[in-house]
């Protein structure tokens, strides 16, 4: 597990910084114009929730087609510039698509709030957004088969992170008008597209002229494959995606910006698991190829503890501390209006994070239609989930929509590779990690308050984290871990 290792540390440390950025943006900039950035946010969703129409499956195929291809002295066939024909003859037709449905789909936007002032002037910017969307995830899914996941990183991440924030300041501080900041936004994504090509030159690896003959005879297997996918990717999106839409058209642009402000906490759980799964893909679709299912199942057993522990020790230091923080924070009234989003929507990707790679096992073997079946039904689910939810909570109801929806999914993606091919990711560890972490959660309570926020915050943390960090060591939960930290020991020791 070496080359995860040494790449999924380096994902997660670009990703912590890209949080750290973000967090100053949640915390302080984006409450003062929630208006705007749950605007922007809107927009960023309806553009993500259209990936699979616009690109017709197309986004899915680089992992699971390249081992089929992969040969460097051809250019791997040209892979590559397929890729990026097809997707933009998929988005030509997606465009034509929207023309016709637009009226309802404009409707949804505009009639239901009164504060939604913004989306009837800037909701088809959501089109662009979503080309370049699009292209955004076939050259960073490209890329990763390669395993090279750091600099997509940086260029989706960290730079974003940075764009953003700095063109809503400058709105705030009317250097900007709400167009601009949009255009400037679109424009920061059309940037990333560019510098994607750019490092795929720079590896050599923008190979673009498409060897008919190769290609033309995997081309039904791909439009099988890109159509069940496509059926997957709409149910994945509605699952967990179509919550800050509906939260757009069923309750404002203010409650979207407040659960998206504390869904942007929540997120720093799962960073660990994001790296995990971009490095993973291609190692278990080869694997798959192969029929190495001893490769599957290590890989299936080690991300589920690494990812566990890493999620139930972030949300248990979130969690205790958020009081602290949001009294500390001058944004955190705002964001206590959704303080529980925080909890509900962490307790839902544990789950997620606790079942490793199902997913990937599922979605590479030839079971994938099944694994596409399910996501939709799921999809659809959440969709009367939030439904009901979201009218009654409020943001809270969408938390608990979507944390249903994502337990459901694990708990049947991990029921179907076990019953397909004999294999689960827990072992006798899992059972301690829950132990410590409920030791963890006890410690936390009898935590006595000195009565200053910033003390609470400092000694709680290292506390907290001090002990949890010390039982898995001890117990030894994950080897990687160990191994890591003792040879980083070395290194420094005199």
């Amino acid at each position: 597990m070496g080359i995860i290792q040494r790449q999924s540390i380096k994902y997660s440390v670009v990703n912590y910084a890209g949080a750290l950025i973000g967090m100053v943006n949640v915390l302080f900039i984006a409450p003062l114009a929630l208006d705007e950035y749950g605007l922007i946010q809107i927009l960023v969703a309806t553009a993500t929730l259209s990936l699979p129409f616009a690109s017709l499956g197309s986004h899915t195929l680089p992992v699971r087609f390249f081992p089929k291809f992969r040969n460097q002295e051809n250019g791997h066939s040209g892979f590559l510039g397929f890729l990026l024909l097809a997707s933009s003859l998929a988005f030509i037709v997606f465009v034509f698509a929207v023309f016709l449905f637009w009226s309802p789909i404009f409707q949804f936007f505009t009639q239901r709030n009164e504060d939604n002032n913004y989306l009837p002037r800037f909701l088809a910017y959501f089109i662009p957004l979503a080309f370049f969307i699009l292209q955004i995830n076939i050259l960073s899914a490209y890329i990763s088969n390669f395993h090279r996941i750091v600099w997509p990183t940086v260029v989706n991440e960290l730079f974003l992170k940075v764009a953003v924030p700095f063109l809503t300041l400058l709105f705030i501080w009317h250097f900007l008008s709400v167009q601009w900041l949009v255009l400037l936004v679109l424009g920061a994504y059309g940037l990333i597209v560019a510098m994607l090509l750019a490092y795929l030159l720079y590896l050599g690896e923008l190979n673009l002229k498409i060897d008919w003959p190769r290609i033309r005879k995997l081309i039904p297997e791909m439009i099988r494959y890109a159509f069940f996918s496509s059926l997957g990717s709409i149910g994945s999106l509605l699952a967990f995606q179509i919550d800050v839409i509906m939260l757009g058209g069923l309750a404002g642009l203010k409650n979207t910006g407040i659960f998206s402000l504390n869904n942007y906490i929540t997120n720093t759980v799962d960073i660990p698991q994001r790296a995990i799964q971009k490095i993973t893909a291609p190692i278990i679709a080869k694997a798959i190829e192969e029929q190495n299912m001893a490769e599957i199942q290590s890989t299936y057993i080690k991300t589920s503890l690494n990812l566990s522990l890493a999620g139930f020790g972030l949300l248990i230091l979130i969690w205790f501390n958020l009081d602290n923080l949001l009294d500390i924070l001058p944004s955190g009234e705002t964001l206590r209006a959704g303080k529980y989003v925080i909890l509900i929507l962490g307790i839902g990707k544990i789950s997620d994070l606790i079942t490793g790679v199902n997913g990937h096992i599922i979605f590479y073997s030839k079971y994938y239609r099944t694994g596409f079946y399910l996501i939709l039904v799921l999809g659809g689910l959440n969709i009367l989930f939030n439904s009901y939810f979201i009218p009654r909570y409020g943001v809270n109801g969408a938390a608990i929509a979507t944390a249903l929806s994502l337990t459901s999914y694990n708990v049947l993606k991990t029921l179907y590779v076990y019953f397909r091919f004999r294999i689960h990711p827990f072992t006798s560890k899992t059972g301690i990690l829950l132990l410590i972490s409920g030791f963890v959660i006890g410690l936390a309570y009898l935590y006595p308050s000195t009565g200053n926020d910033w003390l609470d915050l400092i000694f709680r943390s290292i506390i907290l984290g001090g002990a949890f960090a010390g039982l898995i060591f001890y117990f030894r939960i994950s080897e990687d871990l160990n191994n890591a930290l003792v040879g980083f020991i070395k290194k420094i020791r005199p």
